[in-house]
């Protein structure tokens, strides 16, 4: 993992003061390619500069988001279980489509 990027990430974990469950970190390229994972090619994964943490209801989401804007996350995914984290230059904000099962 990028050591800028964990210091960011200490950060938020010090002012968020709650437990933070990392459900994606660093990846390779054949498992972001994935079905399961679906990552795109420039994915920051791949650089060891992104997180997925599970955030799995609304009011954990918002507070999250808004706690790694303040510590200087600049990109930002929201997902319905998790929030994608990462320490790219240029701020960029996105929400993840809901996967329908069956």
């Amino acid at each position: 993992m990028d050591p800028q990027f964990m210091t960011i990430l200490q950060a938020l974990r010090d002012l968020y003061g709650e437990t933070m469950i990392v459900d994606s970190g660093w990846r390779c390229q054949e498992h972001n390619a994935s079905k399961e994972v679906g990552g795109s090619p420039r994915s920051m994964h791949l650089l060891g500069r992104a997180a997925d943490i599970l955030a799995t209801n609304l009011s954990s989401r918002v507070r999250l988001i808004e706690t790694a804007r303040a510590v200087g996350f600049n990109g930002l995914g929201i997902g319905s279980t998790f929030v994608h984290l990462d320490n790219r230059t240029l701020p960029a904000t996105w929400t993840y489509p809901i996967k329908k099962h069956g």
